[in-house]
């Protein structure tokens, strides 16, 4: 905390004790306080809503990658059956093993 230690925090509350008084310094305290929250509140707003924006740019990019992989995948069934020699028409006459002709 800023390298602040005891002794100095008890020379400050002197300090304040002297200048504010001591019938002020529980309002200046208590006003401190609430300040010192706010800040606090603050910067916890701020951090949430990085990691929000942090967790919104995964799932992005997780979606962009999903979308990726599903073009690559269509891509590659297209050139399967590209690749893939077209199929000789069947004659409902022709048994598998048989020679092809007249039965």
């Amino acid at each position: 905390m800023f390298g602040i230690g005891f002794p100095e925090l008890l020379l400050l509350g002197v300090v304040a004790l002297v200048v504010i008084g001591p019938e002020r310094l529980p309002v200046v305290l208590r006003t401190l306080g609430e300040w010192i929250g706010g800040v606090k509140r603050g910067f916890a707003d701020i951090r949430r809503q990085v990691e929000d924006e942090l967790h919104l740019a995964e799932i992005r990019q997780e979606i962009d990658e999903s979308s990726a992989l599903r073009e690559i995948r269509e891509a590659s069934m297209s050139l399967q059956e590209i690749e893939r020699p077209a199929e000789p028409p069947t004659d409902p006459r022709h048994w598998p093993g048989m020679p092809p002709g007249d039965a």
